[in-house]
């Protein structure tokens, strides 16, 4: 620690003649109390040894004309619950210098990288998720000419306080080809076309199986923008990766993903469809969980924000899957016979997912046609919302949704097989005056199982929600919560998960605190999950930048 306070205190007063310093401060602890009625064993234990936990972030960042410096000192007192233990610790895991000018781009150190889609490469941080698989190497982008942009890199992921065995290696190419030439292909649409590879080197240390010690993938994309619509399409191949999460099976990996969407006027419509196999793609071969992941599938189910819809929320099977998903989105304007003096939003929403299409031929291969869909659900979803504005002072948000969630192939084990459930939403915000404002929520979410649910299972039946979220602009926000199972078929199992929650925001920093209970479950960005335990506590959360 004293080391990152010299550090600080010397750059800060060299930044006072000579470049920029920034910065950002982030901190969230909890002091947790034993609550039986809803944690588990394994948790109680925990908070028997460690009541008092806490994740803090400090980054800075120094800026001198094209060179920049950066690093994040992380301390963990002991990590949140549901965030790995072998984070516990406190260090600097992200350090790098970095050159740039209008030609080339150079990083030595730390840094976060993206191909395409991700589909072979996403080294990225999400705390949320406890995820920072940043690479640790060298990279290089060139830009000789406008249109034209080129990555090169190599490097070892961070694996929580080291780095991985498995070495990545990687090249990606993007070219636009309207600012190559406007007489060819114009300027009402942009047109770009990419490529990318990547190689992951691990050594076979298996004595039963021969494994591929270099792991090869590549992937071919193409877009199209125009006035009014959007085309992307995005092809990858990922060669024999067997690893304990497939079973060691020696099948190549394929990912295909198409994106399109057309707007005009109030109207939008999204369309969206991937099929994969076999693409769960790591910087060392026995990482579990989150654990090192390499590459990134974007879910084809809608994200859910409001509380009880995210109950049972849906993570990409990389194992395989083929999903589909649309949305189609009106504004009627205001003054229109509908849509009323202010005006209102009307969206349909709709996606399915299944397995794919598979037969086994031994124990290291199977058959499969790639375009081809399995007849396990894992995953269906209609949503329908409407926004509207009452008065100037008054606005409504609906939802209606209907979901089927395969619980055993998500969340794995044997649960309760299928859960089916409909859900009403009425989000209303009222603007008192200038400076103050409530919203409340309504939720309210009816469940069904295939099989009889677990009697140790909480988290069964129906629900309700009820939130008041009241704002004195710009600084104060005050929230009461209160989830309730109340139709789980245990009745010791009815449980009342209420928060209370306090926020204060001045200048560029925001404290939290908050007390109550939260459910276990799923906790879901962008398709990744990871589990979260069911915690009773005090919450304290700090964020600021400058």
């Amino acid at each position: 620690m004293k080391y990152l306070l010299f550090f600080f205190f010397t750059i800060t007063t060299f930044s006072q003649d000579l470049g920029r310093l920034t910065g950002s401060f982030e901190s969230n602890s909890a002091y947790n109390f034993i609550d039986s009625t809803i944690q588990s064993i394994e948790t109680v234990d925990r908070i028997k040894t460690d009541k008092f936990l806490s994740n803090s972030y400090l980054q800075l960042i120094y800026n001198y004309g094209d060179i920049e410096f950066g690093m994040r000192y992380e301390a963990y007192q002991t990590p949140l619950l549901g965030y790995d233990e072998r984070y516990k610790g406190q260090g600097i895991p992200y350090l790098y210098g970095r050159y740039r000018n209008d030609y080339i781009d150079i990083t030595a150190g730390s840094f976060y990288e993206q191909f395409g889609s991700g589909l072979i490469l996403r080294a990225y941080e999400s705390r949320a998720l406890g995820i920072d698989n940043n690479l640790n190497g060298v990279r290089v982008k060139l830009h000789p000419t406008d249109g034209i942009e080129f990555t090169g890199l190599f490097g070892k992921a961070r694996n929580f306080w080291g780095l991985s065995e498995g070495n990545v290696r990687g090249a990606d190419l993007n070219v636009e080809l309207n600012s190559l030439s406007e007489d060819i292909f114009g300027t009402d649409n942009i047109i770009t076309i990419g490529g990318s590879m990547v190689s992951r080197y691990e050594e076979d240390n298996s004595l039963k199986l021969k494994l591929p010690a270099n792991v090869f993938a590549y992937t071919t994309r193409a877009s199209l923008i125009g006035p009014s619509y959007s085309f992307d399409v995005e092809y990858a191949k990922k060669y024999n990766d067997p690893t304990g999460l497939n079973n060691f099976k020696y099948n190549d990996g394929q990912a295909l993903l198409v994106n399109a969407s057309y707007y005009s006027g109030g109207f939008s419509i999204l369309l969206n469809a991937h099929k994969l196999d076999n693409m769960d793609f790591r910087v060392d071969r026995n990482a579990v969980s989150n654990q090192l992941t390499l590459n990134f599938v974007p879910p084809q189910a809608r994200m859910q924000t409001y509380g009880l819809a995210t109950i049972y929320p849906f993570a990409t099977q990389l194992s395989g899957e083929g999903g589909a998903q649309a949305e189609v989105s009106y504004n009627f304007e205001e003054g229109s016979a509908i849509g009323g003096e202010h005006g209102m939003i009307v969206t349909l929403n709709g996606s399915i997912i299944k397995t794919t299409d598979s037969s086994k031929v031994d124990d290291y291969m199977y058959d499969y046609n790639f375009f081809s869909v399995g007849k396990r659900l894992y995953f269906h979803d209609v949503n329908f919302e409407i926004t509207k504005k009452f008065t100037d002072d008054f606005k409504v948000n609906f939802t209606a949704l209907n979901a089927i969630y395969d619980r055993n192939q998500i969340e794995g084990g044997n649960k309760s097989g299928k859960v089916y459930s409909t859900g009403l939403i009425l989000d209303a915000t009222y603007k008192i005056n200038d400076k103050h404002s409530v919203r409340t929520e309504l939720q309210h979410l009816w469940v069904a199982q295939d099989s009889v649910p677990l009697i140790t299972d909480v988290y069964n039946g129906n629900w309700a929600q009820l939130m008041i979220e009241y704002t004195i602009a710009p600084s104060l926000y005050f929230t009461v919560l209160d989830q309730w199972n109340y139709g789980n078929k245990f009745e010791d199992k009815r449980t009342h998960f209420s928060t209370f929650n306090f926020a204060y925001i001045f200048g560029a920093t925001r404290l939290s605190i908050g007390y109550g209970r939260q459910r276990a479950g799923l906790l879901c960005v962008g398709g990744i999950c990871r589990p979260v335990p069911a915690s009773d506590g005090l919450n304290l959360s700090i964020t600021s930048s400058f």
